[in-house]
C-alpha cells in the first residue's frame, strides 16, 4: 500500500479550481435564466445557433411579407373604393342620369343645367381619380409622384384636311385637269342618250382628262382652283397636323390627359410620309403622300396601363437570368387609372374613357338652349329648334356611356378579387410567422423549470464548497468569500 503526501499548497490549487468550477457553473445558470436562453454564443452550440439563425432570417423575410402584402391590401382597399364612388356617385348617378335626362322631352329644358352637371361630375372624378395613399399617387402606375388625370389644353389634330388650292407656282406648272365625276352625254335634245342597256352613256368617265372643245387642248389648274388627282379625287392636305384657325393660330381644345397623353388618343393617325432625309413625300405632281401609322400616343398609353410595381409577399421570389423577376414569384402593385377608365376612341370617334365621354356629353349638351333647351339655332332667323341629330348623338353617347360603366364594374371585381387573394395571402403568412416564432423558441428559449432547478443545484454545489474550504482555509479568508 503506497501513501501519498498532501501538501497544503496542493490541497489549496485543487480546491481553488474545483471551486472556480462551481462558480462558472453558478454564473452560467444563472445567466441562463436571467436570459431565458439555452446558449448565448454560437460555440455555446453550434449546431442549434446555426439552425436558430436560418430560422430568423426566414421569420424576418416572413414578417416583411406580411408587412408588404397588408400594405398593398390597404392600398387596394382605398382605391376599391374610390371607384365605388366615382362608379356610383359621379358616372352612373350623374353622367348617366343626366344623359337620359337630357333625351326625355319634359325635362328638356333643363339640357344646359344638365350639361353643367355633367361637366362638373367629370371634374370631381379627375379629383377623385387624383387620390394619395401613403405619399403616393394611387392610380398613377408606377410613377406615384405626379398626379395622373389632368385637363390640358392640347393642338386640335386634323384628320380631314382641305383641299389643296391652286397658287402660283402650281399653275405655272400647266397641269392638266381631270374630270371629278361620270359625265352623262346629252343629245341635241339636252337630254341623256340612252345605250343598249337603258342605261345613259357616259361621255366623260370621272379621272378622264379634260381637253377644251376642240379635243386637243388641254384644261390646266389656275391659281385658286381645287385641285384634284388624276382619279377625280380632291388632294387634301394638313392631314395630321394641328389645325389652324383664319389667323393662322393653332385651334386648341381641353382634354383629359394622362401622365400628359391625351386619353383619346386614336390607335392608328394618317401622316404625311418622309423621305430617307426627313422632309415630306409629294407625288409626281407635287401631292403629298399620307400614310397611315401607329400612334405614338396611343402605344405610350398602352405602355403606361402595363406599367409593374413587384413586391414580394411570400410567393416565393426568384429571378430570371438576365435578373427581372419571374412573374408568378412576385406581385404586382401599381394600379393604372387606365385600367378603369379605359383609353382611346372606337369606331366613330367616339372616346372610350368614361370620363372623357361625360366631357363630350357635357359638352353636347351645353349646345342647347339657354330658354326652352332647343338644340339647333337657325343662322338665318336665330330661331332654337330640334334636330333629330343632336338626339342621335346623344342617345348614341349614352350607350357609350352605359358600355364604359360597365367596363368599370369588372375591373371593380376583378380588384376585389384581388383585394380577397391578398386578404387570405396574409392570413397564411401570418400563420407562418407564428409557426417559425414557435420553432425559435423550441430552439433558443430554456424551460423555466429547469433552468431556476440547475440554478438552485449551482448555488447549492458552490455553497457546499465554501463549507469545504473552512477545514482548508484560514476562517478570515472564508469569510472574505462569503
Amino acid at each position: 500500500m503506497n501513501l501519498y503526501r498532501l501538501t497544503t499548497n496542493g490541497m489549496l490549487y485543487s480546491y481553488r479550481a474545483n471551486l472556480q468550477n462551481s462558480y462558472r457553473t453558478l454564473a452560467d445558470a444563472m445567466t441562463k435564466v436571467q436570459t431565458n436562453r439555452n446558449f448565448n454564443s454560437y460555440a455555446e452550440d453550434p449546431a442549434a445557433a446555426s439552425r436558430a439563425f436560418t430560422l430568423r432570417r426566414e421569420h424576418w423575410q416572413a414578417s416583411a411579407q406580411v408587412r408588404n402584402n397588408d400594405c398593398v391590401l390597404t392600398s387596394f382597399r382605398q382605391a376599391w373604393s374610390t371607384i365605388d364612388s366615382v362608379k356610383n356617385d359621379l358616372v352612373t348617378q350623374k353622367g348617366k342620369v343626366n344623359t337620359l335626362r337630357g333625351l326625355n322631352d319634359p325635362d328638356g329644358t333643363a339640357r344646359k343645367t344638365l350639361g353643367q352637371s355633367t361637366l362638373a361630375a367629370a371634374e370631381a372624378a379627375v379629383q377623385s381619380m387624383n387620390v394619395k395613399y401613403d405619399g403616393k399617387f394611387l392610380f398613377a402606375g408606377a410613377d406615384g409622384l405626379n398626379a395622373p388625370l389632368t385637363w390640358e389644353d392640347v393642338p386640335v389634330i386634323d384628320t380631314v384636311g382641305t383641299q389643296k388650292v391652286c397658287d402660283a407656282a402650281t399653275a405655272a406648272q400647266n397641269i392638266q385637269k381631270h374630270y371629278t365625276e361620270d359625265v352623262i352625254q346629252v343629245g341635241a335634245d339636252g337630254k341623256p342618250v340612252i345605250g343598249a342597256d337603258g342605261k345613259p352613256v357616259i361621255e366623260h368617265k370621272k379621272g378622264d382628262p379634260v381637253f377644251e372643245a376642240d379635243g386637243t387642248t388641254p384644261v390646266c389648274y389656275d391659281e385658286g382652283d381645287k385641285i384634284f388627282d388624276k382619279n377625280g379625287d380632291p388632294v387634301m392636305e394638313g392631314i395630321g397636323e394641328p389645325k389652324k384657325d383664319a389667323d393662322g393660330n393653332v385651334v386648341t381644345e381641353k382634354k383629359l390627359c394622362y401622365r400628359g397623353v391625351p386619353v383619346d388618343s386614336p390607335e392608328k393617325i394618317t401622316v404625311q410620309k418622309k423621305d430617307a432625309d426627313g422632309n415630306p413625300e409629294v407625288d409626281a405632281d407635287g401631292n403629298p403622300v399620307y400614310e397611315t401609322i401607329d400612334n405614338p400616343d396611343y402605344k405610350k398609353l398602352k405602355d403606361m396601363m402595363g406599367e409593374t410595381t413587384y413586391v414580394d409577399i411570400g410567393l416565393g421570389m426568384q429571378e430570371n437570368p438576365d435578373g427581372t423577376p419571374i412573374k408568378s414569384t412576385v406581385y404586382n402593385s401599381a394600379l393604372s387609372g387606365l385600367e378603369f377608365l379605359d383609353f382611346g376612341v372606337d369606331e366613330d370617334g367616339d372616346p372610350k374613357n368614361v370620363i372623357s365621354l361625360m366631357q363630350k356629353i357635357g359638352d353636347h349638351l351645353m349646345k342647347a338652349s339657354d330658354m326652352d333647351g332647343q338644340w339647333v339655332q337657325d343662322p338665318e332667323t336665330k330661331e332654337w329648334t330640334n334636330n333629330s341629330e343632336a338626339y342621335k348623338v346623344l342617345n348614341r353617347l349614352c350607350g357609350k356611356l352605359e358600355k364604359a360603366i360597365n367596363k368599370m364594374d369588372v375591373e371593380y371585381d376583378e380588384l376585389d378579387t384581388k383585394a380577397a387573394f391578398l386578404d387570405g395571402n396574409s392570413t397564411r403568412l401570418t400563420a407562418d410567422v407564428k409557426a417559425l416564432n414557435e420553432q425559435i423558441l423550441g430552439i433558443e428559449e430554456i424551460d423555466p423549470v429547469a433552468a431556476i432547478t440547475s440554478l438552485s443545484w449551482a448555488q447549492y454545489c458552490y455553497n457546499a464548497g465554501l463549507k469545504i474550504g473552512t477545514s482548508i482555509l484560514s476562517q478570515s479568508l472564508i469569510d472574505y468569500m462569503n
